[in-house]
């Protein structure tokens, strides 16, 4: 089975040259490689994309992957959601902003109600990105023995060493049961609120930018976790 990537809701996947289901050996990482790069539809970009990003992340290449391409806030909370409920063993998730409105208020929700099926849960959320977001709404999460940690309080004196304002946490990943991996640039919040139109410029159709996820299920997996 080789690597396969579709976007939604287009599904038009894109087979990579390799086969089997496996993290790859240094020596088939580079045949790999080699055989992308020598693909007459790759473009330079995809080449230049492709070798840097072996050579700085260190991360074996694996195939048998599927990846899905998500590219509005409302799929990416679906596909989230859907991989929550579905959660066995555990669910790690962080987070650059977790609004408290309808969106934020159905993870927190179903993240408790995961905890209380004994599903091991674990919250990392940015304290600048989640400024807005009320201290109720992550304490209710601690209360139903979810693991929350706070990255770099934005108070200093809440923490113990070198403390600087933009030490942020932008990542956005979710990991369930080693199984599945969604990661990206969009946040937990409602597409539909009034504070994310104002945020968005206009609402998310009309903002100058546009965030996309991507889930991933198959060996890669390994990496994230």
């Amino acid at each position: 089975m080789a690597n396969v990537v579709k976007e939604v809701p287009q599904d038009h996947p894109l087979q990579l040259t390799a086969a089997g289901n496996t993290i790859l050996s240094p020596a088939e990482s580079q045949t790999l490689l080699a055989q992308i790069i020598q693909d007459p539809n790759a473009t330079n970009l995809l080449q230049r994309h492709f070798a840097i990003m072996q050579s700085v992340s260190g991360m074996p290449w694996t195939t048998g992957n599927e990846a899905i391409l998500m590219t509005n806030v409302q799929a990416a909370c679906d596909a989230m959601l859907e991989a929550i409920r579905a959660a066995k063993d555990h669910i790690h998730l962080e987070a650059y902003k977790i609004n408290d409105d309808a969106m934020g208020r159905r993870f927190c929700d179903l993240l408790m109600q995961k905890r209380r099926e004994g599903v091991q849960v674990r919250l990392i959320y940015d304290s600048i990105g989640c400024y807005a977001t009320p201290a109720r709404f992550f304490h209710r999460l601690r209360e139903a023995a979810v693991e929350v940690v706070e990255y770099n309080p934005a108070n200093p004196a809440r923490t113990g060493r070198e403390w600087h304002p933009v030490n942020r946490n932008h990542s956005k990943l979710l990991i369930v049961d080693g199984r599945i991996a969604i990661t990206g640039g969009i946040n937990i919040r409602d597409p539909n609120s009034r504070q994310f139109v104002q945020e968005e410029g206009g609402g998310e159709e009309r903002a100058p930018w546009r965030d996309t996820d991507v889930q991933i299920t198959g060996p890669a997996v390994s990496e994230f976790q």
